[in-house]
């Protein structure tokens, strides 16, 4: 049986992606990345968890006409969401040129 879960642990903070079924090896490693930048940037202060949720994708931001790639995020203590806006404007993968937009609560 194949393992669907990754998990990883990064100054203090558990990383963690369920039901990674057929999602390339290399897509998940950037996630990975990415959040361990937010968390260098301070972006996660407070929190012990954070979960991904799905995988990179876009969608048109509140009060924006331009579609914008994140990523979904529960964080904990409590499970509060996020999301991890990304650049490029309009990927639907994370790449190792993807970077950091902001972090959204």
């Amino acid at each position: 049986m194949e393992d669907n879960t990754r998990t990883e642990t990064y100054k203090d903070i558990t990383i963690r992606k369920n039901n990674i079924g057929a999602q390339p090896q290399e897509d998940v490693d950037n996630e990975f990345r990415l959040i361990r930048l937010a968390i260098d940037n301070g972006w996660f202060h407070g929190r012990n968890a954070i979960k991904i949720i799905g995988t990179t994708h876009t969608t048109t931001r509140n009060g924006s006409q331009r579609t914008q790639s994140h990523l979904t995020l529960s964080t904990g203590p409590g499970g509060k969401p996020c999301h991890l806006y990304l650049f490029p404007v309009g990927a639907e993968v994370a790449t190792e040129d993807t970077t950091l937009d902001e972090v959204v609560w």
